[in-house]
């Protein structure tokens, strides 16, 4: 079913906002940085993030990996 959300979202002309958790969902949206923005939300604040999906998604797991490192 993700797969055929995804299709037709890339075929839809007009503008979506995706709020997910489902890391193959966002990862397949985000592939076109021309079309799509990551936007991040942290302390009651929205930015925009300057890479696509699956630079945010190795950013995290750097951040916690360093995190558990320090433990």
């Amino acid at each position: 079913s993700i797969d055929a959300l995804c299709d037709a979202l890339e075929e839809y002309q007009g503008g979506v906002v995706v709020i997910s958790h489902d890391a193959q969902l966002l990862s397949r949206l985000c592939m076109d940085e021309e079309r799509s923005q990551v936007l991040v939300v942290e302390d009651g604040r929205i930015r925009q993030y300057g890479g696509d999906f699956e630079d945010y998604r190795n950013e995290l797991i750097k951040e916690i990996t360093a995190e558990l490192d320090e433990e």
